[in-house]
């Protein structure tokens, strides 16, 4: 039989026959390949990118896009730039590190001259001792036992010769329920990475829409301070018309409140007249009291002196006719004569 030939885990680099090795069943017995995995291996980094050193396996349909057997790095041939290229994200532009190839297909087996970006001082560094080679693995399933416990094989190397069919034997029970077994947690493990999928997604649409928020914000901040010039030399100018206006209307106040104290001592005037026209009337009535006492006063005295005349002649009665005439047409005070 055929010694296995089988990629070691760290590969040396001083021998690069190692790419594309194939691993070999070493049981003696004819087995059915299963598998073909294809991949990279790269090595020999020293930088801050040490993590990512190890086997890449390529994505199924992916074309030339490779993923770390451990961690979420990939490695991807970018056609556009001729070079390839390692990050965390498929396809980016922006990169941890990066090869220039000077065929631009990147149809190689190994590949050097690996330049790596520095986090400290954000600028790109040559690392020469840095290496990426192709590899390759065949997965072989193992025949079954028959009936009487032996194994059922075909020659050595039958399986390798084209156009021969793969060797079909029956599958027992319990590989059968470790098959579904397996396949319920892959579909399991599917659900869950789909649910942390949703979440991702919307975690991202939601921060988003608040760097749309923000931004909106921003430019609403900016539109504010530049308009605050104006904005402030408006509102001066109001404050200046309202304070006129309060100026105006404090001033009619205090027209209002001389006018006011002018109307009450207009008012306190015309009270005092109206108090000195009452006394002047009650003197006045007192006056014609006194006048039509002294009018007959004198009309008994004048009808009494012509009395004790009345045995003298008649031509002095006609002496006092004047007297009697003035008597009879004096007015008194307050009548229907001159007015005071």
């Amino acid at each position: 039989p055929a010694r296995p030939l089988t990629h070691p885990a760290v590969p040396n680099p001083s021998r690069s026959s190692m790419s594309r090795r194939l691993s070999m069943p070493s049981n003696g017995l004819a087995a059915t390949a299963s598998q073909v995995t294809e991949g990279w291996v790269v090595w020999n980094h020293k930088g801050p990118y040490v993590r990512t050193m190890g086997r890449y396996v390529r994505i199924p349909d992916g074309g030339e896009v490779f993923k770390h057997e451990k961690l979420a790095a990939y490695l991807y041939f970018q056609p556009e730039d001729g070079r390839w290229a390692i990050s965390n994200i498929i396809g980016a532009s922006r990169c941890w590190m990066f090869a220039q190839l000077q065929d631009s297909e990147g149809k190689v087996e190994q590949v050097k001259s690996w330049q790596y970006l520095d986090p400290e001082s954000r600028k790109w560094k040559p690392d020469e001792h840095m290496i990426s080679e192709t590899w390759s693995r065949v997965s072989f399933r193992k025949p079954h036992r028959n009936s009487q416990g032996r194994r059922e094989s075909a020659p050595v190397g039958a399986a390798m010769i084209p156009g021969l069919p793969a060797l079909v034997t029956p599958r027992n029970e319990k590989c059968v329920r470790k098959d579904n077994a397996k396949s319920l947690e892959r579909k399991e493990q599917l659900a869950r990475l789909k649910r942390s999928e949703k979440a991702v997604r919307s975690l991202i649409n939601e921060n988003k829409t608040l760097m749309e928020q923000r931004q909106d914000a921003e430019a609403e901040k900016s539109r504010l301070l530049q308009n605050f010039p104006e904005e402030k030399e408006r509102l001066e100018k109001e404050n200046k018309g309202l304070e006129s206006q309060i100026s105006s209307l404090e001033s009619k106040i205090e027209k209002l409140e001389t006018e006011t104290e002018e109307h009450e001592v207009l008012q306190m005037f015309v009270q005092g007249m109206q108090d000195s026209i009452q006394i002047l009337e009650k003197q006045l009535e007192d006056i014609h009291k006194r006048s039509r006492k002294a009018d007959q006063r004198m009309l008994s005295l004048t009808s009494a002196a012509h009395a004790e005349k009345e045995g003298q002649d008649p031509d002095d009665d006609d002496d006092l006719e004047p007297l009697h005439d003035a008597m009879n047409s004096r007015t008194p005070l307050g009548g229907s004569g001159e007015s005071i």
